[in-house]
């Protein structure tokens, strides 16, 4: 097969919808990570749910709880498999944002009924 050249306009196009698909799906990731933890904070504890307002979702941090989070969301998802065990590669780290805010967004409506207890 011979050589194939790519023009300069040509390679920026192909570049610009790769980068908008991959946008398309981290955005996905990070909604499917939103549903996925306020289901989760619905049957968490009060302690998970304060660890889990706290984590910065770029890694995972050693922590039981999360790092079953992790473990469970990431199983079975080539786009979420682990570059290096100690980091999130991006759609993971999108899906996790997501779940955090999720958790937030549950503790928003639960907050003031728990605080007046």
């Amino acid at each position: 097969m011979e050589d194939k050249v790519i023009t300069e306009k040509e390679l920026q196009k192909v570049i610009k919808r790769l980068l908008k698909e991959k946008k398309q799906w981290e955005d996905e990731y990070r909604f499917k990570g939103e549903e996925d933890g306020f289901e989760w904070a619905k049957l968490a504890t009060i302690e998970g749910i304060r660890l889990l307002m706290d984590w910065d979702a770029s890694y995972s941090p050693g922590i039981y709880i999360i790092d079953r989070i992790v473990e469970d969301a990431v199983e079975g998802d080539e786009l979420m498999e682990f570059e290096n065990p100690n980091y999130l590669n991006s759609f993971a780290h999108h899906y996790f944002c997501g779940w955090i805010d999720g958790v937030n967004k549950f503790w928003g409506v639960i907050k003031n009924e728990i605080l007046l207890i």
